[in-house]
């Protein structure tokens, strides 16, 4: 959990991810990693001097301020550390091609970096790991760094497949690569565990399709993260409805599948055993569906959170999104620079820093289930729609109420199809049943992002995208700032509200009505409270009263003046009574 200064938290793994991030999205190049380092140092030397100077009796102030510089420089350093890596992998994405290519190439030679996935426009999308680059002399120059390569029409690979693409057109144009299917041969066929890998993914989506019968192709959106086979009209829907996080991979999809899983297993094994369970099997699902940016960020909170609440040390999400940052950009810095990266975190930044707040604003209009779902849609909205604006251009203004509305659809769409997928594995005939049972949200979900679709929306031609972004950045900021303002008005506005002094004092009042004592120090009102000037004499029992009743008198002289035989004599009648 995190340490407390006055009330204030202190966050280290915040700090560390914010000092790594301001490091890591500026330019690449070594003027920003000098700088970064430089302000690193200079915190790390001013962090020793302060512990070793002392400061006395303020010394315990200086801990919390010490801490946090020592955080951010630990994060600066790590931020460079991630945007040299960053700059070694899309420095030179293409090994030297483009107009500046001192050769002619005729191929390129590498490895798919992952499985390849089919666009709207029909080609087959390949992220290619350079090895070689095939010159028109016969040469052979080494490459590295990655490169996009777009193929019209053949088979799906694995990842891992080592393949050479004939250049067929001038690639003077730049990047990327764009060829045909007879333009590709494959060199060496993917690892066996790919292979393995790659035809469990192929079966899972077989049986999808078969279950889900017309909500086959959304199916496999929703569960794998294939979007080849869905319909066009749908996914505009979905995009114009603010909805297309729904298409691709996420935490929500994340989310309903171990929700799923505690179901199951939750009353056979327990809540402790079910949810490490729930860890395995989405180790498991990462390995088949692929490393995405934003599975790996989902599993990743997933995992943190579940050991932290093993370990009975619960962390807040912001916290555990922090270290989900500082974790991805160690394993893959180059992914940060990705748009779906950088859209999934901003999301989830935004329900961690907005969504209580917009959750105790809603609550006055929804009833708490829905409150809860509205606030999350909206938090995220505030944090990732000015990205959204700024790269796509739209914003559709009911979006959040979009997804909250489709949040149940969904699910019940994904539990059908995986339970129908269970089902047509073992009884093939089955997958009429479950097709017409996955078709009933299916039908509902495509009609309410047809309907949200035609809502309104900002459009924001090239050009004049930036300040709408930043208008809807500072709205969610405000309202956000809205609700500690008006706290913060009110109080100054109820009645005697004065600042509290150093001691124990009440406020004093103004306009009381003649004759009235009014609020006055404490030990006027309690004079046996300490510090005060008078204090009553402590009650001395008459002779022969016997054992003084209890709760009478002060609380400064009780039990003094009760002798020692009188208070045993006491507890023994009351033993024989």
């Amino acid at each position: 959990m995190p340490r407390h200064n006055g009330g204030r938290p202190i966050r280290p793994m915040v700090i560390l991810a914010v000092g790594a991030a301001v490091v890591e999205y500026s330019p690449a190049g070594p003027i920003t990693r000098l700088l970064a380092c430089s302000v690193s140092v200079f915190l790390l030397v001013a962090c020793v001097c302060i512990a070793a100077s002392g400061h006395g009796r303020d010394r315990a102030r200086w801990h919390p301020v010490v801490r946090m510089a020592a955080c951010l420089a630990l994060g600066l350093g790590a931020g460079c550390v991630a945007n040299l890596r960053t700059e070694e992998s899309l420095g030179q994405p293409a090994g030297g091609l483009g107009p500046e290519a001192a050769y002619s190439p005729i191929a390129l030679e590498g490895r798919l970096a992952g499985d390849g996935r089919l666009g709207a426009t029909g080609w087959r999308s390949h992220e290619v790991e350079l090895a070689a680059v095939l010159c028109d002399d016969g040469g052979r120059v080494g490459a590295t760094g990655r490169v996009r390569v777009f193929v019209r029409g053949g088979a799906a690979l694995p990842r891992g497949t080592s393949i050479r693409l004939r250049l067929s057109s001038d690639i003077s144009s730049g990047l990327p690569v764009f060829a045909t299917e007879a333009d590709l041969e494959i060199i060496v066929e993917a690892p066996r565990f790919e292979r393995f890998r790659f035809g469990l993914r192929e079966r899972a989506l077989d049986l999808l399709a078969r279950a889900g019968g017309r909500a086959g192709p959304l199916l496999e959106a929703l569960v794998l993260g294939v979007r080849d086979d869905v319909d066009q009209g749908l996914t505009a829907d979905f995009r114009n409805a603010g909805c297309a996080h729904i298409l691709a991979l996420s935490g929500q999809h994340v989310g309903i599948l171990a929700a799923l899983v505690a179901m199951v297993l939750g009353p056979l094994l327990g809540p402790f055993r079910a949810k490490a369970c729930s860890c395995i099997l989405l180790a498991f699902y990462l390995v088949v569906v692929g490393p995405a940016p934003s599975v790996v960020r989902a599993a990743l909170m997933f995992w943190i959170a579940a050991l932290a609440r093993a370990m009975d040390r619960p962390q807040d999400s912001l916290n555990v999104l922090a270290i989900a940052f500082l974790l991805a950009l160690t394993i893959d810095p180059a992914s940060s620079r990705t748009i779906s990266f950088q859209l999934s975190y901003l999301a989830v930044l935004g329900i961690a820093i907005y969504g209580k707040a917009y959750e105790f604003l809603l609550r006055r209009w929804f009833p708490p289930s829905l409150s809860g779902a509205a606030a999350t849609g909206w938090a995220a909205l505030s944090v990732a729609a000015p990205l959204g604006l700024i790269i796509f251009g739209r914003l559709n203004l009911f979006a959040p109420l979009v997804a909250m509305v489709a949040a149940p659809l969904v699910s019940s769409l994904m539990w059908l199809g995986l339970g129908g997928s269970l089902a047509v594995s073992v009884l093939p005939g089955l997958s009429g049943i479950t097709g017409f049972l996955c078709a009933l949200p299916y039908d509902w979900l495509a009609r309410l992002m047809a309907l949200a679709a035609a809502g309104p929306a900002i459009d924001a031609a090239d050009g004049y995208r930036l300040l709408p972004a930043v208008v809807v950045a500072l709205l969610g900021a405000l309202v956000y700032a809205w609700l500690y303002a008006s706290y913060f008005i009110e109080r100054r506005r109820s009645f005697g509200y004065r600042p509290q002094p150093g001691g124990l004092q009440f406020a004093q009042g103004t306009g009381w009505p003649t004759g009235s004592p009014g609020l006055c120090h404490a030990q006027a009102l309690r004079p046996e409270l300490p510090g005060g000037r008078v204090r009553p004499q402590a009650y001395i029992s008459p002779p022969g009263g016997g054992v003084r009743p209890q709760g009478l008198g002060s609380r400064a002289g009780r039990g003094r003046h009760v002798p020692r035989s009188a208070r045993l004599r006491a507890t023994l009648e009351h033993l024989r009574d």
